[in-house]
């Protein structure tokens, strides 16, 4: 076979040109530490790291995502010990107010006080996150939660809470919303309210009552009626007669599945009431206790008032910090669970990054083995085609 000198030249320059393209993709694995430049290098690898490098995009916003409700729940945890200590103040001036050496001065005193922790309770419902968003307003983020008039606090969020993701199955809450925060506390002792008559002439006062054994309140209304100083009966709502009995003042009285004390001397006729517990505010239990110690009414009658208006506030109190410690357990429980989410999403981070290196990052002792050696083949094939390229008959006519 004869080969041309065309022929020649094209197959000589097409090998210089393939040894000089894999010299330069070397010197590109070297000085971008990637084994692989374009897919075609390795088609397989490269589906690979794609799938990786979408993994990591998805893991980092799962962090992003960890670090906004960290930052929520930082703050509404914060919000709720300041709730707790304006509460626990509450408790501790209704049990001044609901001592018999006060006088009507320091009363009005403690409501002066009352009412700076009411409008405190208000503007710590309506504090905001570092995003400008309302903590308590549920989905209304951006809607004051909170608004007062007239010795009322309305609640202007909803209950939505937003659910973030921050991995791959791993849910979770951002928030509380205000309505199960500070409105929607059950008051009394959780199952049923203790009150008395507005007509009571007596001294009674009425306990908070329990429930016996680990039974539940029956839903039921009762009534507990003074027929004398020393004789009672209870009537259900129906209004028939359950039990009578006999009364000295500190006895505890018996009604189905609960019991109640009353302390004091009833007059005849005077009437105890226990109803199912309702749902009550955080702010209207603070109102309660302004208003108890503002409308005090004068004599031994007034004191009884007084003081079964102040249990009420009192039980109602215990209620919303029980709440409130209920609810920053969960936060805290939310905390950690982030915490632990962000460690494991780094580990799977470590692991996702490795195996990306394996499939890209290049081998530098092997490349630059294999520059020399490209470099060797570049040279003697330049030097090879000088010299085969000079040879003609002429030269040795």
């Amino acid at each position: 076979m004869r080969t041309s000198t065309p022929l020649f030249f094209r197959q000589s320059t097409s090998q210089l040109n393939l040894l000089q393209r894999q010299l330069t993709d070397t010197q590109l694995q070297i000085s971008t530490g990637r084994r692989i430049l374009n897919p075609a290098d390795d088609p397989v690898a490269s589906a690979q790291i794609g799938s990786i490098v979408a993994a990591l995009e998805e893991n980092e916003q799962f962090n992003r995502n960890a670090v906004l409700a960290e930052g929520r729940l930082s703050v509404q945890e914060t919000t709720l010990t300041d709730v707790q200590n304006a509460l626990f103040r509450l408790r501790d001036l209704a049990l001044q107010a609901n001592n018999d050496t006060q006088t009507n001065e320091s009363r009005r005193f403690i409501a002066v006080e009352a009412e700076e922790i009411l409008q405190q309770l208000v503007e710590l419902g309506n504090r905001r996150d570092g995003q400008g968003n309302y903590v308590f307003a549920g989905y209304r983020a951006r809607t004051e939660p909170f608004a007062r008039s007239n010795d009322q606090v309305t609640y202007n969020g909803d209950n939505g809470v937003r659910q973030i993701q921050i991995g791959p199955s791993r849910f979770i809450r951002d928030g509380d919303s205000g309505q199960d925060v500070f409105m929607s506390i059950p008051n009394g002792n959780g199952e049923f309210q203790t009150n008395a008559g507005a007509a009571n002439m007596g001294t009674g006062v009425i306990g908070a009552g329990s429930l016996v054994g680990l039974s539940r309140w029956n839903g039921e209304s009762y009534d507990v009626r003074f027929t004398a100083t020393d004789t009672f009966e209870v009537v259900d709502g129906s209004g028939t007669i359950v039990s009578t009995g006999t009364f000295e003042p500190g006895d505890t009285i018996d009604l189905p599945n609960a019991t109640v004390r009353i302390d004091g001397q009833p007059e005849a006729g005077d009437v105890f009431s226990l109803t199912p517990a309702t749902s009550q505010d955080l702010f209207a239990t603070a109102q309660g206790l302004i208003d108890a110690v503002r409308n005090e009414t004068p004599g031994a009658e007034g004191g009884a008032q007084l003081n079964n208006a102040l249990n009420n506030v009192l039980t109602d109190l215990d209620q919303g910090i029980g709440r409130v410690l209920d609810v920053r357990a969960s936060v805290g429980s939310r905390l950690q669970v982030i915490d632990t989410q962000r460690e494991t999403n780094a580990d799977f981070e470590l692991t996702l990054q490795t195996t990306r290196s394996e499939l890209q990052d290049v081998d530098f002792a092997e490349a630059v083995s294999n520059l020399n050696q490209q470099l060797t083949s570049l040279q003697a094939a330049q030097q090879s085609f000088a010299r085969i390229q000079g040879l003609s008959l002429f030269n040795v006519i």
